[in-house]
Formats: structure tokens, C-alpha cells, sequence
């Protein structure tokens, strides 16, 4: 290897190795193996005509002698190859020893290709095998699915109509309690599951044998709940039982006891209904007659058919020729006061007899109707309840069937209380001439029927949820109660025909007549009480009653020997009847305001046309007969000249007789100062009216005079005519007039 790496550089370069010399023993010619040749095309290639130039250049411009310099080269290239080589030696053996290991791995690859060739093999078979698993566990959760719906449905079937040991003791043995009660409902499920499954019989083999044990325990269930329920009726009947409270935490509560008997055994369940029905009617039937019996003892009675308002005070005898004393409460006939506050009152508890007898109160009729009628809807809306809830399974509650069954229970149940409230009326109603009270209940019965017709519209959704009879009932008070209430009214107007007829011995006085004044007082009572509700039997009466006691006041007028006197005592009557009205504010779109103020005006017109026919009689009948003259040359002056002579000696003396006269007459401050008012003021009227005559005459005197100087008559032909006196002043009467206004 040595012999080939000495190279001569001439050789070298002669060869052609000059461009290997210049680039530091790229290529070095045959010392080296193939491999580090320089002839290698591809180290050929990289080399380029322009980068061999330009070393070349560089050279030859610093002045280097190419040969020189390219035997240095040579001499640096034979060392570095001969370094190379030593570094070569020096790695020989790691070099075998790679290739040792490199084949090695080869073999080694070889082997684990054979495995993995092997490994790929068995995963085939593992694939082929999972996907059999897989198979097999879907038929297996198929078949699992299967046996878990059968599962299911079996143990449904068994749970549906197979009653456990206990159950069975519980109902056979057990007290009745809410474990008996649960073990009924889970009989009560078993026996309508069984009957929902009939179709099932032929399937399950032990389905009938299941169904007659079934049988026997719904019999033995439903006598236990028979006794039970009977004995708790029958607890109702003790005395001082507090039935509803029986109701509420016994009955109500073991309700559904009595709804299996109903689907279960309807024979025991109608015994039982029957049984309840009796006990309950017995029970309304003795309380509400002890109510009705205690509400008698408290009636403060009012008045009788002696106390008619054209009746006359009569004290009443006993058998002794004495005096009985007055234990009725008269005013309160006529005058409605604090009784109307029956229909205002907010409070819903019916009296307490016990309470009330402790108390010794008296309490008017319409009080007690009122209690009465409380107590019957508080019983009656509760009872009714619970004979919706105990008597009527929830299935059909709501249904036609289930609310005339609810219906037909409450009527046999509260005939007699409801009896016994009608009778209690008609007790009263025939002994009754109290037409305040008798409208005060029609409108109390009205205004418990309008309750009832709210609370059916606001539950109108629930057509059974509002007690039968009540509606009807309140209907039947009202039927008893206006007829009544007629005939007492007709009472009263009779009473006063009476006085009509007895009006020839009557005369009316300066007072008020007691007839006015009870007229008066029911009339502002019967404005009241219509004022809440129009009842054309109330206004038919009214007017009848209005028209007699006009007319009685006129005929027992006309017995007056003086006419005046005769219409003081209209005056002091109308207007006893108008100031009544008037002070609990009735206006004039009242007719009986507007009919009494009409006559009360002309009354008063009439009687200032009576006092200045008294007083200034000659006054009137001179301005009266003046004024229907067309002439006023016709006025006698001698008759103008009296009139004047008259009223100016003594007017301001008539006046004060008008005055004193109204004062006598009329003890009512404002009737008196109105009707003196009244007085003067036609005396004014008549004055001015009579010095516009005078004025007009003394006009018409002086034209003619000046006429009869101008034509040369004598002045003495006239002088036997002329006025000799003046008259006073119109200023003058009013002024003296204003002095009477405070003397009432």
C-alpha cells in the first residue's frame, strides 16, 4: 500500500490529478480504495469548470510556483491518507465487531418476524373465537330479557290476586284500626285485579282456587266492617253526642270501609246506609224541635191585633176588672230602629239557647228566624258533605247516579228539621201583626237563598257540592211569609177605614193623631227595608195604606167647626208625616215623600189664604174686585179711601194676631216660622198688588184733571172724589214683617 501511495507529483499532474493537488487530496489516484477515488463522477460532478478557475487565479496572483505548491500538496495529502489508514486499523476490530452485532440483529429479526408471523396466526383464531362469545352472550341477554319480562309479569300476576298470611290475620282477627284499613284496600286491589284478569282463568291453573279464598275473606271482611260500622251508628244515638266530631275522626275517616261495602257487598252497605239514615233523622229531628222550642222562649213579642195603626190605646182587663200591664213592645211595630241591622249583621253562629236564657234576653222574631236558618245550613252543608265523602265512592261522587244517591240520603235525613223550620214559621205567621218582622224574614230567607245561588255558580264545576231542600226551602219561607205579610198590611188599611167611618165623631186636633205618627213610622220602615230588594207586594200595600190615611185625615178634618182649624190639624199632620220621612233622607223621588210634601204646600197656601181672609179680608176683596176691572175710572175712591183708613189703623195689630195665632197652632219651630213666612208673604203679595192700584188710580186721576182745568170745568165738581188718605208703604210691611221671623 505504501508503493502505490509514492505518487510522483509530476505524474501526478501529467495524469491529470493537478485539479485533485489544488483542493487539499480530494481525489489521490490509486493510493486509495475505489471508494476515496477522485475519479468518482458523482465528486466529478460537485466540482464545477468555475470554482477550478478561481483557485487556479487566486494562486497565480499571489505568485506561487504551481509546481512547488503542488508537491506541498502532495506531501499533506500522503499524510492525511496515512492517518486515515491508522484510524482504519484502529477501528478494524470494532468495526468486525459491528458487523458481528448487525448480523446478529438480523437474526434476531428474523426470528421475531417468525414469531409475529406465528403471534398474527393465533389472533385469527382469537378474533373468530370472540366473535363465537359474542354470539353467545347476546343469545344470552336475549334469553335473560326473556326471563326478566316472564319474571315480571308472573310476579305481577302473583302480587295482583295472592294475599299474604298477614293480610289474612289482620282481617280475620285483627282490630279494626288503619292496618285493618290498609289490609281492606290491598283486598279491595287483589279482588279488582282478579275480576280485570277473568280472561286469564283458563291460563293460570290456580287462578279459580285463588279466586274463591278471595271470596270467602271479601265475606268475612265485609261482616267485620259491618259491625264495625253499625256499632259506631249506633254510638250516635247516646245523648250529648257530639256527632260531628264522631263524623270527622271515626266515620270520615274509615270511609273506605264503607266504599268496599258498597262495590263488595251491597246488601250490607244498604244496612248500613239505612241504619244511619234512621239513627241521623231521629237525631236532626229531636235537636232542631229542642232549638225550635228554645228559640220560642226567648221571642220578645211585639204587639197584637189590638195595636192595628188605626186602632185606638184601649187598656186591656184581666178578669178582674184590672188593668193588665203592657208586656208587648209597641214602638217597635211601627218603628224598624236597630232591627234592620238583622240583615247587616256579618256574624254566622247561630244563637246558644243556654247562653241566651242565662243572659234573659228578649230577642224579636227575625233574630230567631235568622238562628234558625243558620243552624239549618251549617247542620245541612255538613251533613251533606259527609254523606258525599262516607256514602259515595269517589268513582261515581260527581256523576248523575252518585248525586241523586247523595241527594235521596240528605232528604229522608233532614225532612223533619226542615219540617219543623216551616212549622216554626207558620206558628208565628198565624199569630203574627208584625209586618216588620214578617218582611225582615223574606228578606233574611232571600238573602240565605242568594248565598246559596253564589256558592252554587262559584262551585259550578261540582253540580253535588251544595246541600238539596235548602234553595226550595228558602223559597217556602218567603211563599209563607208575603202572604202573611199582605194580609196585615190589608189589616192596617182596614184599621184606618174604621176611623173613616167613625170620622164623624172624631175631630181632628191641633196634635197629630197617634194613626199619623204609626203611619208615619212603619211608612220610613217599609222605605228601608224596600230599599234593599224591590217587592211590588211592598210598594201595593204601601200605596193603599197612603191613600186611607189621606182620605181619613180629610174626612175627620171636615168635623172641625172652623175651617182654619181644620187645616191647622192637616198641617200639623202632614207635616209630622213629611218631617219623619224627611229625617231619615228619603228624597222626593220617593212617592210617598213627594205625595205628603204636595199636600203639606198646599195645605200651608190654603191656610195663608184663610189667615188674611180672618185678618185683611177687605184688603183681598178690594184687590180681588180692582183687578178685574178693564176701567180704572171705575174704582170708587170712597171704597179705596176706607180700605186705606183700615189697613193703616190697624195692620201692624193683625200681624201681630197672625203672629200669635201661628204661634198657638203650630208648636213646630220650622213648620211655624215657615207657614208665618208664608202668611206675610202673601199679606205682602196683596199689599203691593193693592198700592199698584192705587198708584195706577192717582195716574189716572191726575190726567183727567189736567184735561177738565184745560176745558174751563170747575176743579169742584171733582173735589167729592178725591183720596183723602195715604196709604203705607209697601217698604213699611216688609220692614215690620222681619220682626216675626225669630219668634219661633
Amino acid at each position: 500500500m505504501e508503493e502505490q501511495g509514492n505518487i510522483d507529483t509530476e505524474n501526478y499532474f501529467e495524469a491529470g490529478g493537478a485539479s485533485g493537488s489544488l483542493f487539499g487530496g480530494v481525489g489521490v489516484g490509486n493510493d486509495i480504495d475505489d471508494d476515496l477515488s477522485f475519479n468518482d463522477t458523482d465528486d466529478l460532478d460537485r466540482l464545477s469548470i468555475s470554482q477550478i478557475d478561481s483557485s487556479i487565479m487566486q494562486i497565480l496572483e499571489k505568485g506561487v510556483d504551481i509546481r512547488k505548491y503542488s508537491k506541498e500538496v502532495g506531501r499533506e495529502l500522503k499524510e492525511e491518507s496515512k492517518k486515515q489508514l491508522r484510524a482504519y486499523e484502529e477501528q478494524e476490530e470494532a468495526l468486525t465487531k459491528l458487523h458481528e452485532d448487525i448480523k446478529d440483529c438480523d437474526n434476531v429479526l428474523a426470528q421475531m418476524e417468525d414469531e409475529l408471523s406465528k403471534f398474527k396466526i393465533n389472533l385469527g383464531g382469537i378474533h373468530n373465537d370472540i366473535q363465537e362469545l359474542q354470539s353467545t352472550l347476546l343469545n344470552m341477554s336475549i334469553s335473560l330479557n326473556n326471563h326478566i319480562i316472564t319474571e315480571k309479569q308472573l310476579s305481577k300476576i302473583i302480587d295482583g290476586f295472592v294475599i299474604s298470611p298477614t293480610t289474612v290475620k289482620v282481617i280475620c282477627e285483627g282490630e279494626v284500626d288503619s292496618q285493618f284499613l290498609d289490609c281492606i284496600i290491598d283486598l279491595n286491589k287483589k279482588i279488582l285485579y282478579t275480576v280485570a284478569h277473568q280472561h286469564q282463568k283458563d291460563k293460570i291453573k290456580s287462578f279459580g282456587e285463588i279466586e274463591s279464598e278471595l271470596d270467602m275473606l271479601r265475606l268475612k271482611a265485609s261482616m267485620r266492617i259491618r259491625e264495625f260500622l253499625l256499632g259506631k251508628i249506633k254510638s250516635l244515638r247516646a245523648l250529648n253526642t257530639n256527632v260531628l266530631m264522631i263524623q270527622n275522626s271515626v266515620l270520615t275517616k274509615y270511609r273506605l270501609l264503607n266504599h268496599f261495602l258498597i262495590e263488595h257487598h251491597p246488601e250490607a252497605a244498604v244496612e248500613v246506609r239505612d241504619n244511619y239514615i234512621h239513627v241521623m233523622r231521629h237525631y236532626y229531628q229531636e235537636h232542631f224541635s229542642m232549638y225550635y222550642e228554645g228559640l220560642k222562649g226567648l221571642e220578645q213579642p211585639i204587639g197584637d191585633k189590638t195595636d192595628l195603626i188605626g186602632n185606638e190605646e184601649q187598656a186591656k182587663m184581666n178578669i178582674f176588672g184590672q188593668s193588665k200591664p203592657a208586656v208587648k213592645d209597641k214602638r217597635n211595630m211601627y218603628n224598624i230602629g236597630s232591627r234592620i241591622n238583622v240583615l247587616r249583621n256579618e256574624d254566622d253562629r247561630a244563637l246558644i239557647i243556654p247562653l241566651a236564657e242565662e243572659a234573659q234576653k228578649k230577642i224579636f222574631f227575625e233574630e230567631l228566624l235568622r238562628s234558625y236558618l243558620l243552624a239549618l245550613v251549617d247542620n245541612a252543608s255538613s251533613e251533606y258533605q259527609f254523606i258525599t265523602r262516607f256514602f259515595v265512592s269517589p268513582k261515581v261522587r260527581s256523576k248523575p247516579a252518585g248525586i241523586d244517591m247523595a241527594k235521596m240520603i240528605f232528604a229522608h235525613i233532614f225532612d223533619p228539621p226542615i219540617t219543623a223550620g216551616k212549622a216554626f214559621i207558620k206558628a208565628y205567621v198565624e199569630t203574627s201583626f208584625d209586618a216588620l218582622a214578617l218582611l225582615l224574614c223574606v228578606l233574611i230567607a232571600k238573602s240565605h237563598k242568594d248565598d246559596l245561588d253564589n256558592q252554587q255558580l262559584q262551585s259550578h264545576h261540582d253540580a253535588g257540592s251544595l246541600p238539596p231542600l235548602l234553595g226550595p226551602f228558602m223559597e217556602d219561607v218567603s211563599k209563607i211569609l208575603l202572604p202573611r205579610f199582605r194580609e196585615v198590611m190589608k189589616l192596617h188599611t182596614h184599621s184606618i177605614k174604621k176611623l173613616q167611618s167613625k170620622s164623624k165623631n172624631i175631630k181632628l186636633e191641633a196634635h197629630p193623631h197617634t194613626s199619623v205618627r204609626r203611619y208615619s213610622e212603619l211608612t220610613v220602615s217599609l222605605l228601608k227595608l224596600s230599599a234593599t230588594v224591590d217587592l211590588p207586594e211592598v210598594e201595593y200595600a204601601m200605596n193603599e195604606l197612603r191613600t186611607q190615611v189621606h182620605e181619613f185625615l180629610q174626612k175627620a178634618a171636615a168635623n172641625n167647626e172652623k175651617y182654619q182649624q181644620s187645616l191647622v190639624s192637616l198641617i200639623n199632620n202632614y207635616d209630622l208625616i213629611v218631617n219623619i220621612i224627611q229625617e231619615h233622607e228619603f228624597t222626593d223621588q220617593e212617592a210617598d215623600v213627594a205625595f205628603w210634601r204636595q199636600l203639606l204646600a198646599d195645605t200651608v197656601y190654603e191656610y195663608a189664604e184663610e189667615q188674611l181672609r180672618t185678618h185683611f179680608k177687605y184688603l183681598k176683596e178690594c184687590v180681588v174686585k180692582y183687578e178685574q176691572l178693564s176701567d180704572i175710572h171705575k174704582i170708587d175712591p170712597k171704597h179705596l179711601n176706607q180700605v186705606i183708613l183700615q189697613f193703616n189703623k190697624d195692620w201692624q195689630k193683625q200681624i201681630s194676631n197672625i203672629n200669635t195665632s201661628i204661634i198657638q197652632s203650630f208648636s213646630n219651630f220650622r213648620t211655624g216660622t215657615e207657614i208665618l213666612h208664608a202668611v206675610l208673604g202673601q199679606l205682602v203679595i196683596y199689599y203691593t198688588r193693592f198700592h199698584n192700584l192705587y198708584d195706577k188710580y192717582i195716574a189716572t186721576r191726575k190726567s183727567s184733571s189736567s184735561k177738565s182745568n184745560n176745558a174751563g170745568d170747575a176743579s169742584g165738581n171733582a173735589g167729592g172724589n178725591e183720596l183723602t188718605h195715604i196709604p203705607v208703604k209697601v217698604k213699611n210691611v216688609m220692614i215690620e214683617a222681619k220682626k216675626y221671623r225669630s219668634n219661633f
